[in-house]
């Protein structure tokens, strides 16, 4: 709808109208078109893209964000209405949803542990699986709990009982980063166990990170030295921006 804006001048008693002229409230221009961003599951998968082209893209424009240790997304430059398009989302699918954090049977535990992190390390995953592997609801205890370091009661044989101590923190080497950048990064974790409200068993157990999240700093530069070295022909720019 016009509207008519008038401007005006004062002169002692007398105003007199100048001139006027329509004000008119014209509607934001539309932003270019995007195109979908693409979803992908793997590094090698965004590598083979990029040097590909199958799109035609001028290389030494676009960036690579490594956004975290699991995600990483291709972007191009700013065009348009300073519009960015995100052209690509690589993601990797962590086995440790749900598992951190939360308190879990004895059984569903050693699964967790023998499946979800990485094996062969200079780590406590075989000591931890050693002495739950030994714990059996009926004739074990808890005691000596300070909130960090545990002492239970395990079978080392076959009907004799020892003495074990879980001492906090533990490190491992969960799967929560693309495996193709290197070894998964090794982070401390307190170890509790949950003994059942009937005496002698003990049922539950459950992993807190205890690194206040360092171990997302090293694998983020992990992922952003596999991709510069795997892209330095294709001269496209990788950053870690978060």
């Amino acid at each position: 709808m016009n509207k008519q804006k008038q401007f005006t001048e004062m002169d002692g008693p007398v105003t007199r109208v100048l001139y006027s002229h329509p004000v008119f409230n014209a509607p934001e221009p539309p932003n270019d078109p995007v195109a979908t961003s693409l979803s992908l599951y793997s590094l090698g998968s965004l590598v083979e893209y990029l040097k590909q082209n199958p799109d035609g893209l001028d290389r030494t424009k676009v960036f690579v964000r490594v956004v975290s240790p699991s995600s990483v997304t291709l972007h191009s430059p700013l065009f348009g209405r300073k519009q960015r398009e995100s052209l690509i989302a690589a993601a990797y699918l962590s086995p440790l949803e749900n598992f951190l954090g939360s308190f879990h049977s004895l059984t569903d535990f050693r699964i967790g542990l023998g499946t979800r992190f990485q094996g062969g390390r200079e780590d406590d995953r075989e000591q931890i699986l050693d002495v739950l592997a030994r714990v059996r609801a009926e004739n074990s205890e808890l005691s000596d709990d300070n909130g960090l370091s545990q002492t239970i009661t395990a079978q080392s044989g076959a009907i004799t009982l020892s003495r074990e101590q879980i001492q906090n923190p533990v490190r491992l080497s969960p799967y929560r980063s693309f495996p193709e950048a290197g070894e998964q990064v090794t982070s401390e974790f307190v170890l509790r166990l949950q003994q059942e409200k009937q005496p002698g068993t003990v049922a539950r157990a459950a992993l807190f990170l205890a690194d206040g999240g360092a171990w997302e700093y090293t694998a983020r530069w992990q992922v952003a030295d596999f991709l510069r070295t795997k892209l330095t022909e294709a001269e496209v720019n990788v950053a870690v921006y978060h």
